[in-house]
């Protein structure tokens, strides 16, 4: 999938629109850009899309891609890249990921090499 200037776009105005919280979505093979609500109970620091949303998604069509975003916490923070959980995340579920920090107006990608994840260190996924 390729991450055009058009989807850029509407993934940055979706993660702009509240950037207290962490945004998220999908972008289906067409590439068309979903917005989903973040479920997470600490939607400054982590999402959740729930399982309602993955299936209105699925119905558009083929799932290429799940999107989240950073949010600024404190100034002095350094880069934030896409991070531990975000990288086990798109391996387990062998989805490509972006990123979008809204403190650095950067777009961060990952695909899934495969490659198996080690249990030490790993976070939870439910």
């Amino acid at each position: 999938m390729e991450l055009t200037e058009e989807i850029k776009e509407k993934i940055k105005k979706h993660c702009l629109f509240d950037i207290e919280n962490e945004s998220c979505g999908f972008i289906i093979k067409d590439g068309t850009v979903i917005p989903c609500e973040n479920r997470a109970e600490d939607s400054n620091i982590h999402f959740i899309i729930a399982a309602g949303d993955v299936k209105k998604a699925k119905k558009k069509g083929w799932i290429e891609a799940v999107y989240h975003s950073h949010v600024i916490h404190d100034e002095k923070e350094k880069d934030d890249s896409l991070s531990h959980e975000d990288i086990v995340i798109a391996e387990y579920f062998n989805i490509h990921s972006i990123m979008y920090s809204v403190k650095n107006d950067r777009f961060y990608e990952y695909h899934p090499t495969g490659k198996p994840i080690e249990y030490i260190g790993r976070p939870y996924v439910r």
